[in-house]
């Protein structure tokens, strides 16, 4: 599993392993040129000795591939509930913590003249309606002008929407519950005086949740949406869901993306805010399994691992660690088939002729 503490232990460790090789081939080379010079015309003579080194056959293998994050579980709809009007709070019909359906009442708001205006605005609009139809008649008879009819017409659209207004504002004294959730907070009492847009609650739905984590930008291109993402919570419970979103933008401080992955119909949710160790599940991938003690950094500092080619000449090859365990490190880059330096690697270098002698690939 990529885990960036991983790959780092795995560097310090080539490091270490390429520090000590060479201090040894130093020493050795050192010793090597005071003996030919003290038998150059001896030496001279003989033929160059080919340097003797392990190899094994390695095949690449498909093996599972994931992306590993500190999460966390997320409420997928949290709203803030806000008073549509002023006025003051006459009762809370729901405690903070209840559990609501949709369009339950969670407070009322005093009605005062609002019932009493609604009732004028209904009778006024039947006298409008009347009207209406008085000057339709009087149209017909040519007694009142075509003007006079249009005024009518539009004094009863008038009263229609003042009655369609104050019917709005009554059913808004009782603020209700949007979809179904748990009332998260509730904020007033009964006796405060609230403005428009003032702050009653909050309502968070407890039947769906979001799996979220932030994922390192060279692994974006690798997700796609419906991968599996597994969630593990500090209880031990395990969630598993679909991957839904992942963000085009990029945090700017972080370098990384929001994903997420939705999970419906939950019955017994978990406290949302907790942390989580989650893991994305990436397709397939041909890696070759190796021991760390084969890496060796090149002279610009990339992981490489050196191999023998048809001619028994010494190639180096970089690669990249998909990822790590405690069985060995999985890596990319090397051809399905290669033949790697498993003894002797630290003593030689790129394009020299070697002596490969075979040995048998590890039992499993």
């Amino acid at each position: 599993m990529l885990k960036s503490k991983s790959n780092s232990l795995i560097i310090a460790m080539v490091l270490s392993v390429v520090a000590v090789v060479w201090i040894i081939t130093g020493t050795i080379s050192g010793s090597q040129s005071q003996a030919s010079t003290d038998n150059v015309e001896t030496s001279s003579a003989k033929a160059p000795v080919i340097f003797k080194v392990q190899v094994q056959d390695f095949s690449a293998e498909p093996i599972e591939n994931l992306v590993e994050l500190q999460g966390q579980i997320e409420a997928y709809r949290r709203i803030d509930i806000k008073s549509e009007l002023q006025g003051k709070v006459a009762k809370k019909s729901a405690l903070k913590g209840d559990k609501l359906t949709k369009g339950q009442t969670v407070i009322e708001l005093e009605v005062n003249h609002r019932q009493a205006e609604l009732d004028y605005a209904k009778a006024d609009l039947l006298l409008k309606q009347s009207e209406l139809k008085a000057s339709n008649k009087l149209m017909q008879k040519s007694l009142v002008s075509d003007n006079q009819n249009k005024q009518a017409l539009a004094q009863l659209s008038q009263a229609k929407a003042r009655v369609k207004q104050l019917a709005l504002d009554v059913a808004h004294t009782k603020v209700r519950a949007a979809f179904d959730g748990v009332l998260n907070e509730l904020t007033v009492n009964e006796g405060d005086y609230l403005s428009i847009g003032d702050k009653i609650g909050t309502l968070v739905d407890d039947k769906q949740l979001l799996i979220v984590g932030n994922v390192p930008q060279h692994f974006v291109q690798k997700l796609k949406l419906g991968m599996p993402v597994h969630a593990e919570l500090i209880s031990g419970r395990k969630l598993t869901a679909k991957l839904s979103y992942v963000s085009q933008d990029a945090n700017p401080k972080t370098r990384t993306y929001r994903i997420e992955a939705k999970i419906s119909e939950l019955n017994d949710a978990p406290a949302f805010g907790q942390s989580a160790k989650v893991s994305i599940e990436l397709e397939k991938e041909w890696a070759h399994k190796l021991s760390p003690s084969l890496l060796d950094l090149s002279t610009q500092g990339q992981l490489q691992v050196k191999a023998v080619d048809s001619e028994n000449k010494v190639k180096d090859i970089q690669v990249t660690i998909i990822r790590s365990d405690n069985t060995g490190t999985y890596l990319a880059g090397l051809p399905n088939q290669v033949r790697l330096i498993t003894v002797g690697q630290g003593f030689v270098r790129q394009g020299q002729l070697v002596d490969p002698q075979v040995a048998l690939a590890a039992e499993e």
